[in-house]
């Protein structure tokens, strides 16, 4: 078994040969496989296949996946994070009056249009509520 760095010098991603016709690409704690089936393309499994002609792409295409879903993950935590400050400096009344919005918003789902996912949305406000109430 070798190890191999990426080809992008940016990134500190690894890709392992775990098997003949099969690689893994791993950056930080994400892993991501590359297969080469009989007809000689390398396929990237990133949530699709992603058919590449050179190991190289394959192995750039992981890389950019995990990266990508390591930025999102990153501004979700980053936003969650802001909402948590901002609670934090809410004041009580503050809570109550924003807690009143949201379950009078819930109540009116009652009678909203069939066509409106309301369960979703209901579900949703109540979890608000229980952040409000929480913090």
């Amino acid at each position: 078994m070798t190890v191999h760095t990426s080809p992008s010098a940016a990134s500190e991603a690894r890709y392992i040969e775990t098997s003949p016709g099969r690689w893994e690409v791993r950056l930080g704690h994400e892993t991501r496989v590359i297969t080469m089936p009989v007809h000689g393309k390398y396929i990237a499994w990133v949530g699709h296949q992603s058919e590449h002609w050179c190991l190289s792409r394959a192995v750039q295409a992981c890389t950019d996946d995990i990266e990508y879903r390591l930025f999102l993950a990153a501004e979700d935590q980053r936003k969650h994070d802001e909402q948590i400050a901002s609670l934090m400096q809410m004041t009580p009344a503050a809570k109550n009056r924003a807690i009143a919005r949201l379950e009078a918003e819930r109540d009116l789902l009652d009678y909203a249009d069939s066509e409106m996912d309301t369960v979703t949305r209901k579900a949703r406000i109540d979890r608000q509520i229980a952040g409000l109430r929480g913090v």
